[in-house]
């Protein structure tokens, strides 16, 4: 191969999520993934193809796209499975009292396996990571209730709204 013309290659991911209004409004981001080699040409055609599809572009590398993917897809997932279990292995029936909250909070655990385990085990020290922040952040939740330290829930509740605030 000639090295005037080496290939260049540029990743684009397509994030899809299933919504009531359809696929389309369902692709609120396309992140694509730049490699070292992905060149301006490159990543411009691929910016191009995701807008194209009504996707908002982010450029990221493959690292930071994991380390972020493990974050909003697989934990929420993980967190949605943990939580089922949890409510289930208790000896009340939870179903006539679960509302709309707890309910969507554990829709994730519908997801069919083929889908979860990929998702759980393809990236899994970015996901183990992001448990363990989850854990940690449970930990510190946890104390502050079973000491009944009002101010430290409350900091952890406006930590927590703050956070979701920013998604819009």
């Amino acid at each position: 191969m000639n090295s005037s013309r080496a290939l260049k290659i540029t990743g684009l991911v397509v994030i899809l999520a299933l919504s009531p209004a359809g696929l389309h409004a369902a692709a609120q981001q396309i992140p694509a993934t730049a490699p070292a080699t992905s060149d301006a040409p490159a990543m411009a055609i691929a910016g191009e193809i995701a807008r194209d599809a009504g996707g908002v572009v982010t450029v990221c590398s493959a690292a930071e796209h994991d380390r972020i993917v493990a974050l909003v897809s697989a934990l929420p997932l993980a967190l949605a499975a943990a939580l089922s279990i949890a409510a289930s292995d208790d000896e009340a029936d939870v179903s006539s009292f679960a509302g709309p909250g707890y309910r969507d909070t554990t829709r994730l655990a519908l997801t069919a396996p083929d889908i979860a385990e990929p998702l759980l085990l393809a990236n899994s020290g970015n996901v183990v990571a992001a448990i363990a922040r989850l854990r940690a952040v449970l930990d510190e939740l946890e104390r502050a209730i079973a000491e009944r330290d009002a101010a430290a829930v409350r900091a952890v509740l406006a930590r927590a709204a703050e956070a979701r605030g920013r998604l819009g």
